[in-house]
């Protein structure tokens, strides 16, 4: 058991340098724990944070615009996300719904009124790609 007493003498200086920094006015419990929270972690910069707002913020419209697309008729979602999405024509997403393509045209419009009205995505800008 020789390996043992220097292990219980470390263990006991520890826990009288710790009490004795308490007792004196030393870092609190509450401050130690802090540190070894964050002990090995970079700290964040200004740039940091305004990247995680941005991400934050992203998922949150994220999150609405969902909510509003399953709100959404069956008719209109399918219709929109066929051509929004997928990226077909009206003509084709028409024809792999089985519908007149002017019916798919009508959907698509009130699909998009619907998006454009809600108050929850005013803030959501449509992105077009050529």
């Amino acid at each position: 058991m020789a390996g043992a007493a220097p292990l219980r003498l470390a263990a006991e200086s520890a826990h009288t340098v710790t009490a004795c920094d308490d007792a004196f006015g030393g870092r609190s419990a509450r401050e130690r724990r802090a540190e070894s929270q964050v002990a090995g972690r970079r700290l964040l910069a200004g740039d940091d944070v305004d990247r995680l707002v941005a991400k934050i913020d992203a998922c949150r419209q994220v999150r609405e615009l969902h909510e509003e697309l399953r709100a959404l008729p069956d008719g209109e979602r399918a219709v929109l996300e066929l051509v929004s999405v997928d990226g077909l024509t009206v003509a084709q997403a028409a024809a792999a719904l089985g519908i007149r393509p002017a019916t798919a045209r009508v959907r698509l419009h009130r699909a998009r009124r619907a998006l454009r009205s809600s108050p929850r995505l005013a803030t959501v800008t449509e992105v077009r790609t050529s």
